[in-house]
């Protein structure tokens, strides 16, 4: 772990990450550097793609936190970034390899599944359009396609502990089709049928 500090405008900023994460919190300093100043205040949320950073301090100095998803992130906060970078490193990684742009999902959006079947090593992703707010419009289902009976919801950040290699996943916009086994990827098929991992 890593405590980062830039100085903007004569305020200090502090972000904790792990090492290699250097390139993703510098890129939060400069998205700092991009707001007006006279809104940066204690409690002060900056909306990110996957979860809110927020600004825990006084007037002299200001830690970055994030919901802690290592506990209770709908009520707990921490100032260790890392899980939050190590999401949106993963997920811009799989966009830019499919070459798409993405479509982000919150961290306490709700995805539906297939009861038990993240137990399954192969399962597929599917995001449908118009899901209500909320709700991420992500399915997670068995690859045979059989029947299913009974079904459940999680939020996603649930996934982080029950399911992690799916999260990179979940950026991808609505009329994509993701298949896994285990935690590697097999295809992308984009709205037309097409696997992009084959191009």
């Amino acid at each position: 772990m890593k405590s980062f500090q830039r100085t903007i405008d004569g305020v200090r900023y502090t972000a904790r990450a792990e090492e290699e994460l250097a390139g993703q919190v510098d890129g939060v300093f400069t998205l700092l550097e991009a707001l007006d100043p006279g809104k940066l205040r204690n409690g002060f949320v900056i909306s990110m793609p996957w979860a809110p950073l927020i600004l825990a301090g006084d007037g002299e100095g200001y830690a970055l936190t994030s919901p802690d998803f290592s506990r209770d992130p709908l009520a707990e906060t921490t100032d260790d970034l890392s899980i939050l970078l190590w999401v949106l490193v993963e997920q811009s990684r799989l966009l830019r390899q499919a070459g798409v742009d993405g479509a982000g999902v919150a961290f306490d959006d709700k995805v539906v599944m297939a009861d038990g079947v993240l137990s399954e090593p192969d399962v597929y992703l599917e995001r449908t359009a118009d899901a209500p707010h909320g709700d991420s419009g992500w399915y997670v289902g068995p690859t045979d396609r059989r029947q299913v009976d009974e079904y459940r919801s999680c939020y996603a950040f649930e996934l982080l502990r029950s399911r992690p290699g799916l999260i990179q996943a979940l950026a991808f916009p609505p009329g994509f089709l993701l298949v896994f086994d285990g935690d590697s990827i097999k295809a992308i098929l984009d709205p037309n049928d097409e696997n992009l991992l084959s191009t």
